[in-house]
């Protein structure tokens, strides 16, 4: 504002003093959480919630080099806790299965019709042992890895009686886009073969949707997504 604007308006300059930080221990699942404010300012203002929700906006060149070195992948668990804070086995239990392994598909279009079998339809919601549905489409889970199509039969097992549940806030580092989602995992030897399988699942337009189903080649690899909190877990 010009000098004339101020006096216009009939307003006084002022040079208030600086603000002081303070910390305030909010209340969290595992703990107060600390985090700084100052006076007049809810300390709820202490993250951007648009960047948390949709990122920051990349142009096509950042985005095609994120893609090219990897760093799409470059997710940060930001939800404390793990196996060993939870006070769980270092090892899952082997469980058995019956259920038969299906094709390997070489391309979405094949590995969606698979699921589409499974589910008797192109999509399902199947409900886990916490009382929590996860929408299973077979459009969107063909989309990634489709000779992972092999182990589609055993997504209703994974879901409805898993041996471990864990949820948790992840962040990307290079964008700051923040999702919830929930892992689901098992041990399982299916056909003569020992499968550590685990699905993650987030949140999309305020429902659970499978994202992703991971097999492991080293069982000892599944505890790297035991992580955040443990939400249920087998007897």
């Amino acid at each position: 504002m010009s000098d004339r604007d101020v006096a216009r308006e009939g307003w006084e300059v002022a040079s208030p003093p600086p603000d002081k930080p303070y910390t305030v221990h909010l209340k969290g699942p595992d703990g107060p959480v600390p985090v700084r404010t100052v006076p007049g300012v809810d300390p709820g203002w202490a993250y951007n919630p648009g960047k948390a929700a949709y990122g920051t906006r990349l142009t096509d060149q950042a985005k095609a080099a994120m893609e090219a070195d990897g760093s799409w992948k470059n997710w940060k668990t930001i939800t404390p806790g793990d196996w060993k804070s939870a006070g769980r086995p270092a090892e899952l239990p082997e469980k058995t299965s019956s259920v038969a392994l299906a094709p390997k598909a070489d391309n979405s279009v094949a590995a969606e019709r698979i699921l589409y079998n499974i589910l008797w339809g192109p999509e399902k919601i199947l409900t886990g042992p916490d009382g929590a549905g996860v929408l299973v489409s077979a459009a969107m889970l063909a989309g990634h890895h489709p000779e992972r199509s092999v182990y589609y039969p055993l997504l209703p097992e994974l879901i409805e009686d898993p041996e471990e549940i864990w949820i948790c806030l992840e962040e990307h580092e290079d964008t700051g886009r923040v999702e919830l989602r929930k892992r689901y995992l098992k041990m399982l030897r299916t056909g003569g073969r020992r499968e550590a399988l685990y699905l993650v699942a987030q949140v999309a337009k305020g429902q659970l949707v499978a994202w992703t189903l991971v097999p492991l080649d080293k069982a000892g690899r599944i505890n790297q997504q035991r992580k955040g909190k443990l939400l249920w877990h087998a007897k």
